[in-house]
């Protein structure tokens, strides 16, 4: 095994809930009242992918420049819940990492956060001098489910995406991880609703169910 890629939310801390308010208030300015049920449809698509496909869904006519618009409030309403807020870690992430960094396994994250976002949470948080490479989802063409992102992440650590783990809690991540040739665990304590992971290599409750003898076993089968 040559690395482990980390999706960012709902893997190592669930800020779900302030996401979708900082959605629904972007929406808001275009009058419209987005469910909980749709963000949960639509979580783990990048912001830009989330919005687009919210409109079309509405038969919505838009174009970039509403796009951006609405990117640009979502990033800033999400930012403002986050720095006032305690984001805790979920269960066994803190404890998984320390494992893996103290056997010189090379660690990555690959997120459909914008870099601001992403620095600043990592940071609170205290462990962005865990990793050895981060993707973020304005650094990449294409958002999951397209591959790039882990891609990328892979290219950065110097390593073959086959001999590489992705962790992931939703199904757009999981064939992001896929299609980039990569094996795959899920997380589901963060899942607000039900995903097809029918393509996982393991599926636990939380990462206290994860170690490096288990991950590697999964190379053996």
């Amino acid at each position: 095994m040559n690395a482990i890629i980390f999706d960012l939310n709902g893997v190592l801390f669930d800020t779900s809930k302030y996401l979708y308010a900082a959605y629904k208030d972007a929406l808001k300015t275009l009058d419209i009242n987005y469910s909980f049920k749709k963000f949960c449809e639509n979580y783990g698509l990048r912001t830009e992918d989330h919005m687009k496909k919210v409109l079309t869904d509405r038969h919505y006519s838009f174009t970039a420049e509403i796009i951006e618009n609405l990117v640009k409030i979502r990033q800033k309403q999400f930012f403002e819940y986050i720095k006032l807020e305690k984001i805790e870690l979920c269960q066994g992430s803190l404890k998984l990492i320390k494992e893996l960094q103290s056997k010189k396994i090379k660690l990555g994250l690959s997120s459909s956060m914008h870099r601001k976002n992403l620095d600043f949470l990592l940071k609170k948080l205290k462990i962005h001098n865990y990793f050895d490479a981060i993707v973020a989802s304005d650094e990449v063409k294409f958002g999951k489910p397209h591959p790039e992102s882990y891609l990328k992440a892979c290219k950065l650590l110097k390593a073959n995406p086959k001999n590489c783990i992705a962790i992931e809690d939703t199904d757009t991540g999981l064939l992001s991880a896929k299609s980039a040739g990569m094996k795959c665990i899920i997380v589901t304590l963060t899942n607000k609703t039900k995903y097809n992971f029918t393509n996982a290599d393991l599926i636990v409750k939380t990462l206290n169910e994860v170690n490096l003898a288990k991950i590697n076993n999964l190379f053996t089968k």
